[in-house]
């Protein structure tokens, strides 16, 4: 039956990171914490580990199966056994710890973003002339990040303009977004750039006028977040996560799957562009999702419950 194969799966990866954790304190010693990154697997080795050396737990959420409410049937009772067995439950957007509270309204759950190396991502060391005007957009192609959308709402006002569209990721939907731009003939003004290492993303962002995110489920915005600390404005869909970051200081927020209203957002970005101050624009990334501001807050969690 396949709830039991999936309960004989869940039970394998338990055993399987049960040696890695048995490795682990071989070599460092039992933690005085726990902190894991998601509940699917870490948390339920967090909490079969906190119950059977009573460890604090910490748990991370960062999924958006959350949102999309695509949890499956067998899923229900590890999500809801987890939840009640950690000690601090974080999630990466406060409209992600929404929906986990629907499946334990009991459980408290505090917002902490991810952290974002703003010593890498870094304003570039040129200003950037304003044309040709440069968007650009990251992600896995896939139908939630919308890039289809994006595209037709590039056609729908910059055909034939000094105006350009750099998309980057890979996925399934390469060769339909390929397809779209050729229909729409766009190939000269937009390109799929394909996977990209992380100094080409940072390279990407520094060299783009605008980053976009057109998606229609996202629980956090890690792109969105390195765009601003490289001092760049932003557009968002209000598709979750992105509410939480995306401001009138750094950029404009759109409903999701609305081409008119990105397109609109994307023609009033060019016009005001020049009007954004990039230095605070980075100066609150930094203070919101910079290494020292998410570390003292996981410090403090870790303090509160050694306590």
């Amino acid at each position: 039956p396949r709830k039991l194969t999936h309960h004989i799966f869940v039970k394998t990866s338990l055993i399987y990171m049960l040696k890695m954790y048995a490795t682990y304190t071989q070599k460092h010693g039992v933690p005085d914490v726990l902190h894991a990154q998601n509940i699917f697997f870490g948390g339920i080795l967090g909490s079969f580990l906190k119950k059977k050396e009573d460890i604090p737990l910490v748990i991370t959420e960062h999924s958006s199966i959350f949102l999309t409410q695509t949890n499956k049937s067998w899923e229900m009772k590890y999500i809801t056994s987890v939840l009640k067995t950690a000690d601090k439950v974080l999630t990466v957007s406060p409209v992600l710890a929404e929906a986990l509270n629907t499946f334990e309204a009991s459980c408290s759950i505090s917002v902490l973003g991810n952290i974002v190396d703003t010593d890498y991502f870094v304003p570039p060391e040129k200003q950037l002339a304003p044309s040709p005007f440069i968007f650009s957009s990251v992600g896995f192609l896939k139908k939630i990040k919308r890039f289809d959308l994006l595209i037709r709402a590039f056609k729908r006002s910059f055909q034939a303009k000094n105006v350009l569209l750099y998309i980057a990721g890979e996925g399934n939907q390469r060769e339909a977004l390929e397809n779209l731009v050729n229909e729409l003939e766009l190939k000269s003004q937009i390109k799929l750039l394909g996977q990209l290492e992380r100094e080409d993303v940072r390279k990407l962002i520094q060299k783009s006028h605008v980053v976009v995110s057109s998606s229609s489920t996202e629980t956090f915005g890690v792109t969105l977040v390195e765009a601003t600390a490289c001092g760049k404005p932003i557009i968002a869909t209000r598709c979750g996560g992105p509410e939480s970051i995306v401001d009138e200081q750094n950029g404009i927020l759109v409903p999701i799957n609305d081409v008119v209203a990105l397109t609109n957002a994307m023609k009033k970005m060019i016009e005001t562009w020049a009007n954004y101050n990039s230095e605070q624009i980075r100066a609150k990334c930094i203070t919101r999702f910079g290494e020292s501001a998410i570390i003292g807050q996981l410090e403090h969690i870790y303090h509160d419950l050694l306590r």
